[in-house]
């Protein structure tokens, strides 16, 4: 059974009678007006694999209780208020398949211990004040198929292993404070279409012939960092719409050749040593 009062102009609290709803197997409260804190009642729906409550006024953390809908697959807590931590307990829902806490104003790390959502596909975490780095065990993922982290204070290396995520669609690393250089591996995945980690730290040389293990690559977003080298061969890139390498710390040289391009749409080089 589902319940979809989904952008129906409705303004309020949640009713703690609510958590009577025991059948309820979807739960979708989104693009309302619904505010204050989730009552812990709600955590009583022990049938749910859905439940949608972006795009509201909540506030307040997100309960510890949230670990007790063990059969969640899809939960969506995005542009609310949430303050606080994300509770180690959300951490125990091993069949979830999507996680957005993205636009709220949670804080705190990432812990090691994420790699215990296996078949999570989706974590969208991005627009919160986390700090940290990625945890190694973030490799371990192997369903997932995009990172949405990006308008956070993470640090630290973007973990080599990521690259070996081959199920990975869309990485989302923009306006952090990662640093060092970019691991090979990320450049070698034959489904990656969207690359954003511009805005950071990042050093060092990019591959030569980026699009040889990047096929399917469609927006390559690597603007504001100190990568340095030549800029690589981008011709190859069949399927490019957005090239975004502006203010970095690359070889002065010749523009690349962009002749074969024929589906780019967004060309930003300014601020490199470009003749």
């Amino acid at each position: 059974m589902a319940l979809d009062l989904a952008n129906m102009g409705l303004r309020g609290t949640i009713s703690p009678q609510l958590g009577n709803l025991s059948f309820l197997v979807e739960l979708d409260l989104h693009g309302n007006s619904f505010y204050g804190q989730l009552p812990q009642e709600l955590f009583r729906l022990h049938q749910l694999k859905l439940l949608d409550l972006s795009n509201n006024e909540f506030v307040g953390g997100i309960p510890a209780a949230i670990g007790d809908l063990s059969k969640l697959q899809h939960l969506n807590l995005g542009h609310n208020n949430f303050s606080g931590f994300i509770p180690y307990s959300i951490y125990n829902l091993s069949n979830l398949e999507h996680l957005n806490c993205s636009l709220n104003f949670i804080k705190g790390s990432i812990p090691p211990m994420i790699d215990q959502l296996g078949q999570l596909k989706i974590l969208d975490i991005r627009n919160n004040t986390l700090s940290g780095v990625i945890p190694p065990t973030i490799s371990n993922l192997s369903s997932l198929e995009e990172i949405h982290l990006s308008y956070n204070s993470l640090s630290g290396e973007i973990p080599k292993g990521i690259g070996d995520l081959t199920q990975l669609r869309r990485m989302h690393l923009q306006y952090n404070q990662f640093s060092g250089s970019i691991s090979s591996t990320i450049f070698n995945n034959s489904l990656l279409q969207y690359l954003d980690l511009g805005h950071n730290n990042l050093s060092g040389n990019l591959p030569s012939n980026i699009c040889q293990g990047l096929p399917k690559l469609k927006l390559l977003y690597l603007f504001d960092n100190a990568l340095t080298g030549k800029i690589p061969t981008i011709w190859q890139c069949n399927e490019l719409e957005d090239l975004e390498l502006s203010f970095n710390r690359f070889d002065k040289g010749r523009m690349p050749d962009i002749g074969n391009l024929t589906t780019l749409q967004y060309l930003y080089l300014v601020s490199n040593n470009l003749e």
